[in-house]
C-alpha cells in the first residue's frame, strides 16, 4: 500500500504526510536525547543517547528509504 493510497483513505495529503514524517524524523535528533537527559536527572541512572546516534537510526530507517522510494518513482516507469 502506498502512501498516496493511505493518506488519500484517510482523507489527507500525501505531500503533507510526507512533510510530517521527515519533521518529526527531524525533530527527534534533538528531541531524544533531551528528553533522556531530563529522564537521568529523575531515574538517577547515567543514561546516554546522543545526537549522533538518533541521527543515525533517523537516516537508515527513515529518511534514506524514503528517499529511495522517491527517486524510484520519479524514475522508475
Amino acid at each position: 500500500m502506498t502512501h498516496r493510497l493511505i493518506a488519500a483513505k484517510a482523507g489527507g495529503n500525501p505531500a503533507y504526510a510526507i512533510s510530517l514524517l521527515v519533521s518529526a524524523a527531524i525533530f527527534a535528533i534533538v528531541a531524544i536525547p533531551l528528553t533522556i537527559e531530563v529522564l537521568e536527572r529523575f531515574v538517577g541512572t547515567p543514561l546516554e543517547v546522543g545526537p549522533l546516534v538518533v541521527a543515525k537510526v533517523v537516516l537508515f530507517t527513515i529518511l534514506l528509504p524514503l528517499g529511495a522510494g522517491l527517486l524510484v518513482r520519479r524514475f522508475a516507469p
